[in-house]
């Protein structure tokens, strides 16, 4: 939410910017995630944050994942397309990655 402006800019003035505004619509939001609760689907209950840690310390992301049924959570490494983890199996061979599990729904890469 909120108002957003775009620039672009060649470093040659003028600019040319642009000017919008984002809302969340709370009735509309609440229907979905009624839906997704109905569906045979799984989801995910949050979005995985992006982090910034520091050279040398700990990297955790955290996903939460409802409705899960017969499937399997995975962490996958985009650039290379390496599976790290399947369900409750560290699958990569990386002694720095590791999984925790502290609820039902939640995985935790670290």
């Amino acid at each position: 939410m909120g108002v957003y402006l775009c620039v672009a800019s060649n470093g040659i003035p003028p600019s040319a910017t642009n000017r919008f505004s984002v809302r969340v619509n709370e009735e509309e939001k609440e229907v979905r995630k009624q839906k997704q609760k109905e569906s045979l689907e799984p989801y995910f209950i949050s979005i995985v944050e992006n982090i910034t840690v520091s050279q040398g310390q700990k990297a955790i992301l955290k996903c939460q994942v409802e409705n899960l049924r017969n499937y399997k959570v995975a962490w996958v490494r985009v650039a290379t397309q390496k599976i790290l983890t399947i369900h409750n199996n560290v699958i990569t061979r990386n002694p720095r990655i590791s999984l925790s599990r502290p609820g039902d729904n939640n995985w935790y890469l670290h």
